[in-house]
């Protein structure tokens, strides 16, 4: 499989906010090939979509997702979700020195 998401990062990121849902590939193709990359499996990947359905979630989880949000329908429960989303990553949350 040749790697098409390395030549977009000149350092690596912090955190991977994905979508399954997505034109060309679907989010679980990406996150595959994120966590076969040696340079980028240590980023925590959190899925970020519309699904419920439990098939996704177990799918995210045992391809390496670190967590699974399901987008909130209205606008006030999206500004909650990334206030507390926004918590935990940024205060909460450590990530390993590079």
């Amino acid at each position: 499989m040749e790697n098409h998401l390395l030549p977009l990062f000149i350092v690596s990121p912090l955190l991977i906010l994905l979508d399954i849902n997505m034109p060309k590939r679907s989010g679980f193709e990406v996150l595959e090939e994120i966590k076969g990359d040696p340079a980028l499996k240590h980023v925590p990947v959190v899925m970020f979509t519309t699904s419920w359905r439990d098939e996704d979630v177990t799918r995210a989880y045992a391809a390496g997702a670190c967590s699974f949000i399901t987008k909130p329908a209205d606008f006030l429960g999206l500004e909650r979700m990334f206030a507390n989303f926004e918590t935990y990553w940024g205060e909460v949350s450590r990530f390993p020195r590079q």
